[in-house]
């Protein structure tokens, strides 16, 4: 056997074993976990959740088109993330850890691309309260 081959083989070894390792060690805090979900998920969920109830608020509050249509988009991405996480949630057992450690190995790129799109909308939702801010100020400013 030439020695590409024996790297390659040995390279595709390393990659199996490291991949067995990041399932059992997720199966692991999947199992102990009081809530059936990574750490990792439970913050993203967390801070999705935070969001989704401040876009309602800033919803119900503001007449600005543009600054609805963010919302409307913000809201969407976030109920998509929430479902996915959702989804991943274990049940306690040990065959049903497993399972879904491999669905949130699976699914980790599609969670990732979520965050970020979600994230893109948070950037927008700042710079529109940073512009009403300024607006509120400057209004004040002319006041006095």
């Amino acid at each position: 056997m030439d020695p590409l081959s024996v790297l390659s083989i040995a390279g595709n070894i390393v990659q199996l074993v490291d991949f067995a390792g990041k399932l059992l060690s997720g199966s692991r805090e999947l199992y102990r976990s009081t809530t059936g979900a990574l750490p990792v998920n439970e913050e993203i969920e967390l801070i999705t959740r935070d969001l989704s109830s401040f876009i309602i608020k800033l919803e119900r509050t503001n007449n600005d088109p543009a600054l609805r249509d963010i919302c409307e988009g913000s809201r969407i991405v976030a109920t998509e993330l929430l479902t996915r996480l959702n989804g991943l949630k274990s049940k306690h057992a040990v065959w049903s850890s497993l399972q879904h450690a491999i669905k949130a190995t699976w699914a980790r790129k599609e969670i990732d691309q979520l965050n970020s799109r979600l994230s893109g909308f948070r950037k927008a939702l700042d710079l529109h309260i940073l512009h009403s801010i300024q607006y509120v100020f400057a209004t004040l400013k002319k006041l006095y």
